[in-house]
């Protein structure tokens, strides 16, 4: 549950109305970080990662692209100082809508020791083999530990000859933050699992 206090963690630099979600531990760095949700108004709940050093108290924001932006998934690999994490971003309800929608960005590496951030896969990189059009990383099970690659949920879509999607497919592939899939591990005939 959020705290009904305006900014719980706020003294540990961690603003807004916010509940740990998990923290994790990057040795590489050594240095921590926490997933936290914050609740905006009107807003979907967003996932947000801060980081420090683990002689410090004070957390760092890892920087955002656009406020309604949310990472997911976060996975520390442990022989860089990397985290690995999805970006979704989230769109306002349009005009009779009430619910937001949101859309995959891609699969982001945070530089836990420069603070650099950069996209590591996006749909560009989602080349999947005929018949398979077009697809999107849906979770991050697990990364490379040294920040090459994740093992990685991804949704595939074949497309009918006027372009539309006709159908939808999971699978967990292997993914490289240079070549995109490499290896599908495993079909995933009842969608997440």
């Amino acid at each position: 549950m959020i705290s009904n206090s305006n900014e719980p963690w706020k003294e540990a630099g961690i603003t807004g109305r916010t509940r740990i979600e998990r923290l994790l531990y990057n040795r590489s760095s050594e240095k921590l970080i926490a997933v936290v949700l914050e609740e905006l108004e009107e807003v979907p709940v967003l996932a947000r990662l801060y980081y420090r050093c683990v002689g410090e108290s004070t957390y760092r924001p890892v920087p955002t692209q656009n406020i309604l932006d949310s990472y997911a998934d976060a996975v520390s690999c442990d022989d860089s100082g990397f985290v690995v994490y999805n970006v979704m971003r989230y769109r306002p309800p349009t005009p009779g809508v009430r619910e937001f929608g949101a859309d995959w960005i891609g699969v982001s590496r945070f530089n836990l020791l420069t603070g650099y951030s950069e996209i590591v896969v996006d749909a560009s990189k989602i080349r999947p083999a005929l018949p398979y059009a077009s697809g999107w990383v849906s979770s991050i099970l697990s990364a490379h530990a040294d920040g090459s690659g994740a093992i990685c949920s991804v949704g595939l879509e074949k497309s009918g000859e006027d372009g539309a999607i006709v159908d939808l497919e999971y699978f967990v592939f292997e993914v490289s933050f240079t070549r995109g899939l490499v290896r599908e591990i495993a079909a995933l005939p009842n969608v997440f699992l």
